[in-house]
């Protein structure tokens, strides 16, 4: 259970980076 809790924030936060970086 908190694998995949762990697993699901550190994508979102590689996304979020990837979003904003896409956006510079």
């Amino acid at each position: 259970m908190w694998r995949f809790f762990f697993f699901c924030v550190s994508i979102f936060i590689l996304l979020s980076n990837y979003i904003t970086d896409y956006r510079k």
